[in-house]
């Protein structure tokens, strides 16, 4: 591990662009001719543009593909202070993020929720979720390497104070830069690099869930989409018959059961993520007849004449089976109307689009422009945007964070 050097700061120039952007809410300086010039052996940067009226820290990554700096403090009155007192601060935010979440009540219903949410506590390149009596720390910036240990210690102390009716038992720090591989180790009992796969259960809102921690990014469920799956789960109750398209691991099809649906169809092209659901629906003691598993591509499946209740689709951004690529909204713009025609009368279409480079406007625009096509478009009512909030809340100016989108629709022919 590496051990937190002697703090320094060199003031940098950084884009006009940029000035603006952190001015405006954004968090991160990328790559271009400004930052091609930042010293390469310095882990905070200064920026001190007096005409624009900018005094501001970066934590430096010069490894970083894309990335090149975040910001960490803006309307700096006095730099070596800041720099100085940054653990102090560290320790300080980490708290305030943790404690937010443990005023939300979130343990009450499940076991799966962020503590710290990136740049919306302040806290750049950073994201960490309970899973019951274990945290998962996922660092999207090589500037933490320096700051592992103190990262572990000062949410482990947080979480022991806050909570008095367990302890923290384990600790894993996961490495999400984009161009390593993934890396993922045990910090907390002790240091080592995880070999073996981790496997443990989650109950939320019911319904309890496999994960499987281990070198792989995936484990078993997408906690920032908690509070989604809480907010549909009146959908849930309303629908008999439910396709799930997209399934992954089958937290909407899982839900759908819950929720006494007849008839659930999962469809993933992933072998991987459909044993894994046929392994919570075991799990969950759910009835096997209820339920039907394929693991085809859901554009070969929604050829079916089948009709449904509740459609659920969740397009991965970008995916390829080895035949042909996919993005999600080139599917909505070859497939949407199949799905609004596959929607039985009263019943509700629910697709998401997971991307910050497609803005909230972009996204309906595209939708709505599709659904003109429709012959019956008339019947197709925009009931409500599914978005992240509560543990997982996204920023004004600030796209990166605003990356989940989801539109319910529905079908209002009698």
């Amino acid at each position: 591990m590496k051990r937190s050097q002697e703090h320094s700061l060199k003031i940098v120039k950084i884009h006009p662009l940029s000035i603006k952007a952190l001015k405006s809410g954004h968090y991160h300086i990328t790559t271009d001719r400004f930052s091609d010039k930042f010293p390469k052996n310095e882990k905070f940067l200064g920026v001190n543009e007096t005409n624009n009226n900018l005094k501001a820290i970066l934590l430096h990554d010069p490894s970083h593909k894309n990335i090149k700096a975040r910001l960490w403090e803006k309307d700096c009155s006095d730099f070596n202070a800041s720099v100085k007192s940054f653990t102090k601060d560290l320790y300080s935010r980490i708290n305030f993020a943790i404690q937010k979440r443990m005023g939300m009540g979130l343990s009450a219903s499940r076991d799966n929720f962020y503590i710290i949410f990136g740049e919306v506590d302040n806290l750049p390149g950073i994201r960490a979720q309970l899973l019951a009596d274990k945290v998962l720390i996922q660092l999207y910036s090589n500037f933490w390497d320096y700051y592992e240990e103190l990262l572990v210690n000062s949410i482990k102390k947080i979480l022991d104070i806050s909570y008095t009716d367990f302890k923290v038992k384990e600790i894993y720090i996961q490495k999400r830069v984009q161009h390593d591989k993934p890396l993922l180790k045990m910090c907390f009992p002790r240091q080592n690099n995880l070999k073996n796969e981790i496997n443990f259960v989650i109950k939320e809102f019911g319904i309890k869930y496999l994960l499987k921690i281990s070198s792989s990014l995936d484990f078993g469920i997408y906690s920032d989409m908690s509070a989604i799956r809480e907010e549909l789960i009146p959908f849930f109750k309303q629908s008999k018959t439910v396709l799930n398209l997209f399934a992954y691991t089958g937290s909407f099809s899982l839900n759908a059961l819950f929720h006494g649906a007849k008839h659930v169809v999962s469809v993933d092209i992933s072998k991987k993520y459909s044993d894994w659901l046929k392994e919570n629906i075991t799990l969950n003691s759910f009835n096997k007849n209820s339920h039907q598993l394929i693991t085809d591509s859901v554009q070969k499946h929604i050829k079916t004449e089948e009709h449904f209740d509740l459609i659920i689709c969740d397009p991965p951004s970008f995916s390829s089976d080895g035949k042909s690529t996919l993005n999600a909204l080139g599917f909505y713009e070859n497939h949407l109307i199949t799905l609004l025609d596959l929607t039985n009368p009263g019943g509700h279409l629910v697709i998401f689009i997971n991307t910050h480079k497609i803005s909230w406007t972009k996204f309906e625009e595209r939708i709505n422009k599709i659904i003109s096509n429709h012959k019956n478009k008339k019947y197709f009512k925009h009931v409500k945007r599914l978005y992240l909030h509560d543990d997982c809340p996204t920023i004004e100016n600030f796209s990166e964070g605003n990356y989940l989108k989801g539109i319910i629709f529905k079908n209002t022919k009698e």
